[in-house]
């Protein structure tokens, strides 16, 4: 578990979201997993998984946690976009409307470090991705 993955998980901890790092879903390791609901949170940290071997899985993984029934939030952290506690409170929102049985739309989830939604290219990451975030 990086120390980033571990810090996302002590402010969840704080808010009574209870979670597991490094859970195995079927052949694939999810950095972060919800425990009372099937939230898969993975960090990307750099722009290294926009390319290469990275990128070109993206969507059949993805592609898998949504089929298998979880629902992915990806949360991009870099310099101008460090984790901050916003991510860990846009993950507690979607926590609060699936218990409030608020349907979401099943999609992978995008945001920054800071927790606002990021724009995805429209390739879906299947090459080369186009991850736009705001700037801040």
């Amino acid at each position: 578990m990086t120390r980033t993955e571990q810090l996302l998980c002590e402010w969840l901890a704080h808010e009574n979201v209870k979670c597991t790092p490094q859970k195995a879903v079927g052949p694939y390791n999810v950095d972060v997993a919800l425990d009372e609901f099937p939230i898969a949170v993975e960090i990307f940290g750099g722009h290294w998984h926009s390319y290469g071997r990275h990128a070109t899985r993206f969507r059949k993984r993805f592609d898998y946690l949504l089929n298998a029934g979880w629902l992915p939030v990806i949360i991009w952290v870099t310099r101008n976009h460090p984790l901050e506690i916003g991510a860990a409170k846009y993950i507690i929102s979607l926590t609060k409307k699936l218990r409030s049985g608020k349907a979401l739309i099943r999609k992978e989830q995008m945001i920054h470090g800071g927790g606002q939604p990021c724009a995805i290219g429209k390739n879906k990451l299947d090459s080369v991705a186009i991850v736009q975030c705001p700037k801040s």
